[in-house]
């Protein structure tokens, strides 16, 4: 996939939406290749990923110590973001249809899906006519929260919440600004988001019903795709901070530039974690906290992989992740003779 520069948020189409929401909307920046949106599996075995490897983007799980790879989602629409569920039995993601109909894109809708990983049964969970995306679990597995416009059908996303069993949606954010990448802390009590009430992304945090939202993080330049420690002591994101600008200047998004950061949870004890050339960013804690997933083009553009590391920085190490099989060519059939 093409990274890209800033440029204007798109309403539907979200592997565009590289510039300022985008990158917090997907937590996906579309870095190595094809592949985006790792998440690890709640025993630390697996990761969960969407990627393109045969002209649609689906949902695949690749289990690290064999690197073997499960296809999960089959169909003519566009699944992202793939997260476990707290008992590893389902995935959230969600699915773009319309394009794949040749409908302009007014009329393309994304919404979010749950897959059983063992039957591949597929449960629908929103209908609303927009962009709903970005999904995360609450801890105890019996609600969601996620992004919408829904309700404006323009570029002013706000955090919702669902229940799964009484299905009740609830309004978190309400922002003439963007507010993006929701996710739960593990004792379900606060919210990570990315919002952009500030001129440019930053990393905010709020209560599990919507109240006390504050900035998390000072830094006067671009950070976003957080995620929580396991234990909601620390987090781990994506910063342009040790970027310089000019008096006035308005931060933008520079793909080279992008490195880890980790933090306490109120914002202090930064800490950089990558500063290899090239960018580094879509950062995940592993479920006991030893270690971080992130995607790289450090190793070059189009090298399909899933980069590992300490919680520190130290000793990173590369799982490539195998190609697709190829389809096999169906013989031409014999001349038939006279």
């Amino acid at each position: 996939m093409n990274t890209g520069t800033a440029e204007g948020i798109g309403m539907i189409d979200p592997r565009r939406w590289i510039s300022g929401l985008i990158a917090g909307v997907l937590s996906m920046v579309m870095l190595a290749g094809t592949v985006s949106a790792q998440r690890w599996s709640p025993d630390g075995s697996s990761l969960a990923f969407d990627a393109i490897r045969d002209r649609d983007r689906e949902l695949y799980v690749i289990d690290i110590d064999s690197r073997m790879v499960r296809h999960y989602s089959f169909n003519r629409a566009e699944d992202f973001q793939p997260v476990w569920s707290p008992n590893g039995r389902r995935l959230l993601f969600f699915r773009g249809r319309g394009r794949d109909l040749k409908l302009p894109r007014r009329d393309q809708e994304f919404d979010i899906y749950m897959i059983d990983t063992k039957t591949r049964r597929e449960t629908r969970l929103t209908t609303f006519h927009g962009y709903e995306g970005d999904p995360a679990w609450a801890p105890d597995g019996k609600g969601i929260v996620f992004t919408s416009n829904y309700l404006t059908r323009n570029e002013n996303f706000d955090i919702f919440s669902k229940g799964l069993e009484d299905r009740a949606v609830t309004r978190l954010t309400n922002n003439p600004a963007p507010d993006v990448a929701p996710k739960y802390s593990p004792d379900g009590k606060r919210i990570l988001f990315v919002s952009r009430r500030d001129g440019y992304d930053q990393i905010y945090v709020m209560n599990a019903d919507g109240s006390n939202q504050r900035r998390v993080l000072k830094s006067g330049n671009i950070e976003f795709q957080p995620d929580w420690s396991p234990d909601g002591t620390r987090i781990v994101f994506t910063s342009q901070r040790h970027v310089k600008l000019k008096p006035g200047q308005t931060p933008r998004y520079i793909p080279d530039e992008m490195d880890i950061y980790s933090a306490n949870a109120d914002g202090r004890g930064v800490v950089r974690l990558t500063k290899e050339k090239g960018m580094d960013a879509s950062p995940v804690f592993s479920p006991r906290g030893k270690r971080i997933a992130f995607l790289s083009k450090r190793d070059g553009e189009h090298v399909d992989a899933f980069y590992f590391m300490n919680v520190d920085g130290s000793h990173v190490s590369r799982l490539l992740i195998p190609p697709p099989p190829k389809k096999k060519k169906r013989a031409r059939s014999a001349a038939k003779g006279p």
